[in-house]
């Protein structure tokens, strides 16, 4: 397991320094995935002799694979939508914490929901205004954050042998 946590630091700490390379490589991994699965749902419709959900299916199918291929014909698209509704989570994630803060009950919770909400609404806010250039560098960016404390996480657990 540590030569995992190894591996996600590498490819994490590879996509903070490039984040631009890691938010498009993510998106086509994400184009290339919705067109699989609506194509995997799309032929098992084809072949399933039920009729009990099958429009339902089909139209989940049909959407996944037309949200796929737009992925991948216009990532950098892809792109600004994802960093655009990730600024928005920071932005009501930011609020929602310093709602939590004014009506916390005890001082160690409301400093921190302070703390976390601020920190929120500021990472929100500073996407928000270097947007549609910070959808270039949100993704990875984040992806990449990810991946080393993933990584850090796997090294440092004790697993049996």
């Amino acid at each position: 397991m540590k030569a995992t946590g190894i591996v996600l630091v590498i490819v994490g700490a590879l996509a903070v320094i490039f984040p631009h390379v890691a938010g498009v490589a993510l998106e086509v991994f994400y184009g290339v995935a919705f067109v699989c699965i609506g194509l995997v749902v799309l032929i098992e419709q084809a072949n399933n002799r039920i009729l009990d959900h099958r429009m339902r299916n089909f139209l989940f199918a049909s959407g996944s694979v037309v949200i796929g291929v737009l992925l991948l014909l216009f990532p950098l698209a892809g792109l600004e939508t994802l960093t655009f509704f990730i600024a928005i989570v920071f932005l009501l994630q930011g609020g929602y914490q310093l709602m939590t803060a004014i009506k916390g009950q005890t001082q160690t919770n409301r400093v921190w929901a302070f703390i976390s909400g601020t920190f929120g609404l500021v990472v929100g806010t500073l996407i928000i205004l270097q947007f549609p250039s910070s959808a270039l560098w949100v993704v990875g960016l984040m992806a990449g954050c990810n991946l080393v404390i993933l990584g850090s996480t796997i090294m440092t657990i004790r697993y049996p042998e």
